[in-house]
């Protein structure tokens, strides 16, 4: 949480097209990679979408982690590197980690 007081993260909208939809799921994320993509860190997020909380009008919160395509794929997207995962990514130490092995 020090990282968080520190002012390491900023909030950006999972829909950077419609920031201001009710149902928008908010992320928080590095400031030092500024515009993204943030697919290799994990990112805390936090919603009110009525679909998505347990109760009404709470707080929903949760942490994503993402899964990106195999190196042996890069040929297959030459338009989006970003998608391929890279030693950085947090889903390798994730599931490095994961006590389940059908996780991955």
């Amino acid at each position: 949480m020090s990282d968080v007081a520190a002012g390491k993260f900023s909030i950006h909208p999972y829909n950077i097209y419609r920031p201001d939809d009710p149902s928008n799921v908010w992320w928080l994320v590095p400031k030092s990679d500024p515009t993204g993509p943030w697919f290799k860190y994990g990112k805390l997020f936090f919603t009110t979408n009525p679909r998505m909380t347990p109760f009404p009008d709470s707080l929903y919160s949760g942490f994503y982690v993402e899964k990106g395509h195999p190196l042996k794929l890069a040929s297959a997207f030459p338009r989006h590197p970003e998608w391929i995962m890279g030693s950085d990514w947090l889903w390798g130490e994730f599931h490095y980690r994961s006590p389940d092995p059908a996780v991955g």
